[in-house]
């Protein structure tokens, strides 16, 4: 029982956490570099806005 509850949640997690990928890379404002993120997704929202995703 305690293995299908953890499948349920890693399941849960995967799909429903968004994350952000880096992008790039900018210049601050006092010129040390810093990384350029893209908005959030989450995995299933990736899966049907990406078409080489697609299934």
């Amino acid at each position: 029982m305690l293995n299908e509850l953890r499948e349920l949640v890693r399941v849960k997690v995967n799909l429903f956490t968004p994350s952000k990928k880096p992008v790039g890379r900018a210049s601050a404002r006092d010129g040390r570099p810093r990384r350029v993120y893209d908005a959030p997704h989450t995995a299933r929202l990736a899966r049907r806005v990406s078409p080489d995703m697609a299934t």
